[in-house]
C-alpha cells in the first residue's frame, strides 16, 4: 500500500514533533525538578556555555536509543545498554540507581547482571518510560500496536527490571501509537484513554487499576470541572516511580492536546515532584498528535542540540518508512 504524500508530510510533522515535546517538556521542566536544593543545583548547572537549557537523562537516553535503532537498523539491546553506558553524565541527573547501573555496564558487567546491582527486585522507575516514546516512532507505520509495546518493555528492561516499571514503558509507547494516528479535533479523550489501556496490556494491572479509572473519568469531566495540578498530583502521582507519574504525563497530554504547549508544561509544573520526566512524556504525545507546529511558540527558547534534535526526528522518520 502506497502511503499517499500528504500523509507522509503529516506523519513526518509528527515524528519530528514528539521528539521536540520530548527535549522541550524535559529542559524547561528541569528547572522545577525535585525539591528547592535540586531546583538550587539545576540552577548552577543547567545552562550550557551559550545559555543553552540543558536537557537530563530522560532526552539523553531517547537520543541513545535512537542512535542505536538507526545504526542497528532495529533494536539491539547489547549496543543500547552499551550506548546508555558511554553517554552516563552526573550532571544529566541520573538517579542514583541508575548511576550504578551505567558504571557497572561501562565497566563490562552485563546489563542484564547489572540492572538489579540497585534493587535486588529492579528499579520500579520512570527511566524506562521516559524513553518508550522512540520504539513507538520507529514502528509508528509498519508494526502493530502489540509490538511497539514489546519493543517498549524490552528497552525498559536494560535498566528497569520491574514489571511496574516495564508497565509504565508499556503504557507511554501505547499513548505514542494512538497519538501518531489522532485526529485531535475528532477525539473522545476517555475513549482514547481506554484505548491506550488496553493496548498497554498491564501485567500488575491490579496496582494500575485506580489511577487508570481516575484519568479514564477525569477525562469525561466539563471544561469548568476539570482538577487542579494539586488533585491531579494526589490521585495519579507525581513522583519518580512509574506508577507515580506515567498515568499523570499521559493524562495531562491527553487533557491539553487541544491547547498550547506552555500551559500544558505550566499545568505540570504546578503539580510538582518529577516536572522534567512528567514534561518529557506528557511533550513526546502533545509532538506527536500535533506536530513541530505546535512548538513555533517555543523557537524563541533556546535548548541544546535542538536542531541535531530535530533532525534525529527526520533520520527517525526515514527509517520508519523501510
Amino acid at each position: 500500500m502506497t502511503i499517499a504524500s500528504d500523509e507522509l508530510s503529516e506523519i513526518r510533522q509528527r515524528t519530528i514533533g514528539c521528539m521536540l515535546g520530548l527535549a522541550y517538556g524535559d529542559a524547561i521542566g528541569a528547572s522545577y525538578e525535585g525539591r528547592l536544593i535540586e531546583q538550587a543545583v539545576w540552577f548552577v548547572i543547567g545552562k550550557t556555555a551559550k545559555g543553552e537549557k540543558r536537557y537530563t537523562d530522560d532526552t539523553q537516553m531517547s537520543i541513545d536509543l535512537a542512535e542505536s535503532m538507526i545504526a542497528c537498523h532495529g533494536f539491539v539491546a547489547d549496543d543500547v545498554a552499551k550506548r546508555f553506558a558511554a553517554n552516563y553524565r552526573w550532571s544529566r541527573g541520573y538517579g542514583p540507581g541508575a548511576a550504578k547501573i551505567l558504571k557497572l555496564i561501562k565497566k563490562g558487567t552485563p546489563w542484564q547482571v547489572a540492572r538489579t546491582s540497585a534493587f535486588p527486585n529492579g528499579s520500579w522507575g520512570n527511566g524506562g518510560a521516559m524513553r518508550a516514546p522512540v520504539v513507538a516512532l520507529f514502528h509508528s507505520q509498519n508494526s502493530t500496536g502489540e509490538r511497539v509495546v514489546e519493543l517498549a518493555r524490552a528497552q525498559a528492561s536494560i535498566t528497569h527490571a520491574h514489571t511496574l516499571a516495564q508497565d509504565g514503558a508499556a503504557l507511554v509507547a501505547a499513548s505514542l501509537f494512538h497519538a501518531l494516528r489522532l485526529n485531535a479535533g475528532q477525539c473522545n479523550k476517555s475513549e482514547f484513554w481506554r484505548n491506550v489501556v488496553s493496548l498497554a496490556n498491564l501485567q500488575d494491572a491490579k496496582a494500575w487499576e485506580a489511577r487508570c479509572e481516575w484519568a479514564s473519568n477525569g477525562l469525561n469531566l466539563s471544561e469548568d470541572s476539570q482538577p487542579s495540578p494539586r488533585v491531579v498530583a494526589g490521585k495519579l502521582g507525581n513522583g519518580i516511580a512509574a506508577l507515580d507519574s506515567c498515568v499523570t504525563a499521559i493524562y495531562i497530554a491527553i487533557r491539553f492536546m487541544e491547547d498550547d504547549f506552555f500551559e500544558m508544561l505550566n499545568f505540570i509544573r504546578q503539580c510538582k515532584g518529577d516536572v522534567d520526566t512528567m514534561g518529557a512524556i506528557a511533550g513526546s504525545i502533545y509532538g506527536a498528535i500535533n506536530g513541530f507546529r505546535g512548538f513555533y511558540s517555543s523557537r524563541n527558547i533556546n535548548i541544546e542540540n535542538i536542531k541535531e534534535i530535530e533532525e534525529l526526528g527526520e533520520r527517525i522518520f526515514a527509517m520508519s518508512q523501510h
